[in-house]
């Protein structure tokens, strides 16, 4: 027992725990008050004033909603890193789900979140997007989603920055990068299946580019796709060849130095 106590004496004097637990709680705070606000006080997703029969909606379909998020659901993946790593804390190395590489592949989904959403918000502001306008949601949504779109991102960013060089991301790895945005595309396929077979047709996408069965631009449904799917990829190759390059940059300057180097 008192080893135990010493050793929860080190990580409290150890800035990156310290780091670690503060994100955790931050990420839990914003995903619970955004599921209380936007399922049940609010309701972002089912207005009840709609002309559309959201009374037949499923019990939570907000909730629904909410979760098919691509941001919800990279901010919750931020979450759970955080949380493993706190209780992982010092065996990073050990565990696939917190080690440099997945560390890495979850900044730049979180990453991609802020960049995509902010230039959404510029591009309304210049009045040529209407995927999220802050004039038309409430006070709590537009709080609750710049935070999470923002706050969150930053903590990522911040400790990735902040622990560069601790050990070298290897190139043959760049697949898992994709395991994650394949699942997603999967997962909002048979969402939106399943809920047509339901006769529900609100929110069958969270996106207007995720919609796999309308064309984005065009009239060729498959051209469409294609280009879609292939920008997304290639930006989360540029995002991935910035990371690696300066992370592994960074752990060959420690190197040369003669640092001690943590390896995945």
């Amino acid at each position: 027992m008192k080893l135990n106590i010493n050793k929860s004496l080190l990580y409290l004097k150890d800035w990156k725990f310290i780091f670690k637990l503060t994100s955790f709680i931050i990420c839990v705070l914003l995903i619970i008050t955004g599921i209380i606000w936007g399922c049940f006080i609010d309701q972002w997703y089912v207005d009840k004033n709609s002309s559309y029969p959201v009374h037949l909606f499923p019990t939570l379909y907000g909730f629904n909603v909410l979760i098919s998020f691509w941001s919800v659901q990279t901010n919750l993946l931020v979450l759970l890193w955080f949380g493993f790593a706190v209780f992982g804390h010092g065996k990073e190395h050990k565990n696939k789900f917190i080690n440099r590489t997945s560390q890495t592949n979850i900044t730049i989904y979180i990453t991609t979140t802020m960049l995509l959403f902010w230039g959404v918000i510029v591009l309304n502001i210049l009045g040529d997007a209407s995927e999220y306008d802050f004039a038309t949601k409430t006070a709590s949504d537009v709080a609750i989603t710049s935070l999470t779109h923002l706050l969150t991102p930053l903590l990522m960013i911040v400790y990735y920055v902040l622990t560069m060089g601790q050990s070298t991301v290897s190139w043959k790895r760049v697949w898992t990068l994709f395991v994650y945005p394949s699942a997603y595309c999967i997962f909002l396929v048979i969402r939106a299946e399943m809920l047509t077979k339901d006769g529900i047709k609100y929110f069958l996408y969270p996106y207007s580019f995720t919609n796999f069965s309308q064309p984005l631009f065009g009239d060729n449904l498959a051209l469409s796709n294609f280009v879609c799917i292939l920008v997304l990829a290639i930006l989360l190759l540029v995002f991935f060849l910035l990371f690696v390059l300066t992370n592994n940059y960074v752990y060959k300057r420690k190197h040369k130095a003669n640092q001690p180097i943590e390896t995945n």
